[in-house]
């Protein structure tokens, strides 16, 4: 018999068997720093969120290349010495 007293029993049961405060606070205007200086605002678990990269400063989206300067690879160096 669907319905009984016993099935909402067992099904009573496991509800509340399950852990409270599962889940992380969610922020609804978190806030992304990118090291550009823009700012954005999402919803995220975290309050406070800083980058180094964003749409306004990756290469990819800006068609620019002059963000780092990175030390050239050991063999190059060798090469130069």
């Amino acid at each position: 018999m669907a319905g009984t007293r016993s099935d909402e029993r067992v099904r009573n049961d496991r509800i509340n068997i399950m852990k409270k405060d599962l889940h992380p606070k969610y922020h609804e205007k978190a806030k992304i720093a990118c090291a550009c200086g823009a700012i954005y605002e999402v919803g995220s678990t975290e309050p406070e969120i800083s980058v180094e990269l964003c749409a306004n400063c990756h290469p990819l989206y800006t068609g620019k290349q002059n963000l780092l300067k990175r030390p050239l690879p050991l063999r190059t160096r060798r090469k130069n010495l």
